[in-house]
């Protein structure tokens, strides 16, 4: 029997900041003041080209996502610009993509010159692949970018076998899901291309970043042109594809000034060292938060494929239909609550975007925009909790979060039922 909520008032103390991200590791904090020191902050600045934090990163980082290609840049939405146009994507061509993601994975379909076409999503927040196959089919698109929205990954295997069928190459965005596996692979492994984030809140901190992995040698090659290399990648780029290749696309390969800077690499580098502990922990903290929520009478949350290996990095719970009043007004006041007693979460099903939580109805840069009653229905009342600064918690944290929870729904909503 599921524990009611009607009498839980009490207001949970000390808990800690879901936005405050987790204090820097001593190493990269001496890896900055290093790179400080020595005022070269630009990657292409050094007298030993083995000096480059960011060359460093790149070799790092190839090994860790097992590509042969990585190229550091400014921002995952850099990265995704660079990949689509290191693909040749033609100007004004349909691409593919989910559409419950969150506005820079669209938008950089539109920076590349290109049409984005929205795939539903299904009731887990997954992209609907009978919708993704219906629009192979109808849009004549050629490419599928694909997000792994918050850390939760598709059935890969079908979506593998759907672009096959179908002609469709496929670039992952895995800016949320750094360490996901699906049936014991790496994200970034199934696609042409992957981009990863270094952005504050994501699991590697940076504060911004990207990076973009490829075994494709003609993609790595217009990637390292057009971040901006200015010829110095004859010296300063250890992964380079042929040098006859990179000599036959100098001259026609815009620069679009995209790099890493040397602070950020530093910063960045000695966090991949502490990537499996971070994804341990961040996946207790995940299933000590899910097995409490689902004790919740009223809430639930989506359940995650069998096949897929858990990143924790945040959590979704949805506001269901029994609560007695259940509106977006009402959804309004639960949050309101919920950051009155500590604990700040965002909303997918919000009229007006905040934060980091657009959804597709606040796209209007994007032309030609159809219904999308699946992923509309899904995000109405969608709670999404991040989870990438929780390094410090416990289990009592956890609780204390579903305390908060409670205590909310029954101020809100008193009896959880309409009965």
């Amino acid at each position: 029997m599921l524990r009611s909520v009607a009498a839980l008032t009490r207001l949970p103390s000390s808990l800690p900041s879901l936005g405050r991200p987790d204090n820097l590791p001593p190493a990269s904090l001496a890896a900055a003041a290093e790179a400080l020191t020595s005022a070269r902050l630009h990657r292409y600045q050094h007298d030993d080209p083995a000096a480059s934090r960011v060359a460093q990163l790149e070799v790092a980082f190839a090994a860790l996502a097992r590509r042969r290609y990585c190229c550091a840049v400014n921002s995952c939405g850099s990265a995704m610009f660079l990949a689509l146009r290191a693909l040749e994507v033609p100007q004004g061509a349909p691409v593919l993509v989910n559409a419950h993601t969150l506005t820079p994975v669209p938008s950089a379909i539109v920076h590349a010159g290109a049409r984005p076409v929205l795939v539903e999503a299904d009731a887990m927040g997954l992209a609907d692949l009978g919708d993704l196959e219906t629009k192979m089919k109808s849009s004549g698109a050629a490419f599928l970018l694909l997000s792994h929205m918050r850390g939760r990954v598709c059935d890969m295997d079908e979506v593998v076998r759907l672009c096959g069928e179908h002609g469709v190459l496929l670039i992952e965005d895995c800016a949320h899901a750094l360490g996901s596996t699906w049936a014991g692979r790496p994200c970034g492994e199934f696609g042409a291309v992957a981009v990863f984030s270094c952005q504050t809140n994501k699991l590697i901190n940076g504060g911004e970043g990207g990076l973009l992995v490829t075994d494709m040698e003609e993609v790595a090659a217009r990637t390292i042109l057009m971040s901006g290399s200015y010829g110095h990648w004859v010296t300063f780029h250890p992964l380079l594809p042929p040098r006859e290749l990179m000599d036959s696309l100098h001259d026609t390969t815009p620069n679009f000034s995209m790099r890493m800077s040397e602070l950020t690499a530093a910063v960045v580098t000695p966090q991949l060292a502490m990537l499996d502990a971070k994804v341990a922990k961040l996946n207790r903290v995940y299933r000590q938060l899910e097995a409490g929520i689902g004790e919740i009478d009223g809430v639930s949350v989506p359940p995650r494929l069998s096949k897929e290996g858990l990143v924790g990095s945040s959590l979704q719970f949805e506001l269901g239909a029994e609560l007695a009043g259940l509106s977006e007004a009402t959804c309004q006041e639960f949050l309101d609550e919920m950051q009155v007693r500590g604990v700040k979460v965002a909303w997918f099903g919000r009229g007006q975007w905040l934060g980091f939580t657009s959804t597709f109805r606040h796209w209007q840069y994007i032309e030609g925009g159809e219904a999308l009653p699946k992923t509309e229905q899904m995000q109405r009342f969608l709670i999404d909790v991040p989870l990438y600064h929780t390094l410090t918690w416990n289990r009592s944290t956890s609780d204390r979060v579903c305390d908060v929870i409670k205590a909310a729904l029954s101020k809100v909503f008193g009896s959880t039922t309409t009965q």
